[in-house]
């Protein structure tokens, strides 16, 4: 009697933290290894293309804002016509190989080469100074273009790291993933999402700490070799991230890979095609929609505490190592959210689950804007607290920040993934393609844009507009509930068509 309990003790845990079947072990195993990878990757790169461009000469992250609109909008457009060039002209394993190669040329140019003379590559800072002073209105125009080099590599990993993240995983997860596999297998993926971060920030705060005993005399030295070791170290597991893929697509289900093979005669050869569908169906048009209002909301909160954290911290290398720290709690959080709302979709179905993001981020915006419109009004809560404001703030909308983004990760990331798992396969990846870079790159714009426009109308007086920030986010609150709605009631109905068929 009590082994036959144990036994069933051991199925139900084995049901809570493994819930696959043995035909699918392979499929989960290789598919979260592949995103523990890339999760790993865009964490240790993720601290430098922030930390280096905000503290550069006359920077700050006011800057964020306008790069977004003017440089990754732009960037992630082409990008999106180049995947759809590149996939009527080749494998899913050769574009992952193309598109990481780029990666790998442009990080070892830059950790090698530009980074060692950054100094004499961009415009002297003497003359931005005065261009900032002399046009106020558009004072944080100028930082972007003087630190030329940094707003490079600041916009080529913030899109590359859509692109690893969208395309290259959760297209080839929808590909492979029913409906009714989906609400299991995904929140499994997602833990591994946030142990990649979790163990990549481990490896970054100990390269840091060597770094710190080694005797590098110019303050730059230490993060131009913590830079070094990373991209190395990102390197070697993009060379085991391209292995687990081509092992994948090797070994892919007949059918599946008939059916792409006929897709491939079939499919429109036009390199715009990703925007057709993405305009054409109203059903990715809402996933568009979603994807550009939470990206608002997160960034523009995001903005708001890293503007506090240069406040308190203004050098790079501090800068650095708390947005390392900021990563190790993220992938945490993630993890423990993971595992506490894994069945939620599977008990409360997705358009139930679908609702959580925005409401629980609408709920933790609240106390941390009444906080910072307090201080910004009179600084009257630093007084009695005794502490210093621009940490305390930090603190607050970071973890703010954290909790939106395992929300995010943990239950938007998947029901938006799931959202894609009914339609036909083209959609699947050329709609997919437009639906998520477009999506992200406008939300990010997007919320430069809300940035720039407000700065510029207070003549660059930061932080001095957070009523009018805050009218503008619960704006966006209402329409991303909105949308997402609209998106429920679709995807319902998609669902219960698929079933009479």
């Amino acid at each position: 009697m009590h082994a036959l309990l144990t036994y069933e003790k051991m199925r139900s845990l084995q049901t809570f933290f493994w819930p696959v079947f043995p035909e699918e072990r392979k499929t989960t195993l290789i598919l979260s290894a592949i995103l523990f990878l890339i999760s790993g990757i865009n964490t240790l790169v993720y601290p430098f293309h922030y930390s280096l461009l905000i503290t550069a000469p006359n920077s700050g992250v006011e800057i964020i804002g306008l790069i977004r609109l003017f440089g990754c909008l732009p960037f992630g457009i082409l990008l999106i016509i180049a995947y759809g060039w590149l996939q009527n002209r080749f494998s899913k394993t050769e574009i992952i190989i193309i598109f990481y190669s780029v990666f790998i040329f442009v990080y070892l140019l830059y950790s090698f080469y530009i980074i060692k003379y950054n100094d004499s590559l961009i415009v002297e800072p003497a003359v931005i100074h005065h261009y900032m002073v002399e046009y106020p209105h558009l004072k944080w125009f100028f930082p972007i273009y003087g630190n030329w080099t940094l707003s490079i590599f600041y916009i080529f990993t913030e899109v590359f790291s859509t692109i690893s993240l969208s395309q290259f995983f959760w297209q080839t997860a929808n590909h492979y993933t029913r409906t009714d596999q989906a609400s299991r297998l995904y929140p499994i993926f997602i833990i591994f999402l946030g142990l990649g971060s979790v163990f990549a920030s481990f490896f970054l705060q100990e390269i840091s700490t060597y770094a710190q005993i080694l005797n590098l005399g110019i303050k730059n030295e230490k993060i131009i070799f913590i830079l070094q070791v990373v991209i190395i170290i990102a390197i070697a597991l993009i060379g085991i991230l391209i292995l687990l893929y081509k092992n994948f697509y090797k070994h892919q289900i007949p059918e599946i890979q008939k059916t792409q093979q006929d897709e491939k005669k079939q499919s429109p050869s036009s390199i715009f095609s990703g925007f057709q569908y993405l305009f054409r169906y109203r059903y990715l048009f809402y996933i568009f929609l979603t994807l550009v209002f939470s990206n608002i909301v997160y960034q523009l909160t995001s903005y708001i505490w890293k503007s506090e954290l240069h406040a308190y911290s203004p050098m790079r290398l501090s800068y650095n190592e708390s947005l390392t720290s900021y990563s190790l709690w993220d992938g945490l959080i993630v993890v423990v959210f993971a595992l506490c709302t894994k069945t939620l979709i599977h008990k409360w179905g997705w358009h139930r689950v679908v609702f959580i993001t925005p409401l629980l981020s609408l709920i933790l915006s609240i106390p941390f804007f009444a906080l910072l419109m307090i201080h910004h009004i009179n600084g009257y809560f630093s007084e009695i607290l005794h502490i210093n404001p621009h940490f305390l703030l930090t603190m607050i909308g970071s973890f703010q920040t954290i909790i939106m983004g395992a929300s995010i990760i943990c239950l938007y990331s998947p029901t938006k993934e799931m959202a894609y798992v009914p339609l036909e396969a083209d959609i699947k990846t050329k709609g997919k393609t437009a639906t998520d870079i477009l999506g992200n790159t406008v939300g990010n714009a997007g919320s430069g844009l809300i940035q720039a426009g407000l700065l510029s109308w207070s003549g660059g007086m930061d932080l001095s507009v957070i009523p009018q920030l805050i009218v503008l986010l619960i704006a966006s609150f209402i329409a991303w509930l909105y949308v997402t709605r609209a998106l429920s009631k679709k995807y319902l109905n998609l669902i219960n068509n698929k079933k009479e068929m």
